[in-house]
């Protein structure tokens, strides 16, 4: 039910995913579905962000081959709603115009908050551990 979800979810103008656990598992490997929901969001004229913890999202994003899908990759320390409130200042854009994917709820309420529809999404879910 999630995977069919992610697959066929309406691309909207704005994409911004989490790093872990949303395009790669804990051991780096590609989420399929997820690399290719970016493909199809690029193809169709999406911007597309990671708004990432993990201090290395560049480096896993270009060992994985998909640097050139994303606009900017945003890493740091500071909560999700912070990266989604940056992106949105520097790049003008409005919260009903993004989607965020991420794997946690933690980050999902307080992004929803900002008016962002928001996703809660795994590739454990599908079954890529």
């Amino acid at each position: 039910e999630n995977s069919t979800y992610i697959y066929t979810m309406k691309v909207n103008l704005v994409v911004v995913y989490d790093l872990d656990n949303v395009i790669v598992n804990d051991r780096y490997v590609p989420c399929k579905i997820v690399c290719d929901h970016i493909k199809h969001a690029h193809a169709n004229g999406s911007v597309l962000f990671i708004a990432s913890h993990n201090l290395k999202a560049s480096a896993v994003i270009a060992h994985i081959g998909m640097t050139r899908y994303f606009t900017e990759i945003v890493s740091g320390r500071q909560p999700k709603a912070d990266m989604l409130e940056y992106i949105m200042d520097r790049y003008k854009i409005h919260p009903d115009q993004i989607t965020f994917i991420d794997d946690q709820i933690i980050n999902i309420v307080p992004v929803a908050m900002l008016g962002i529809n928001s996703v809660l999404f795994s590739c454990e879910s599908i079954g890529l551990t």
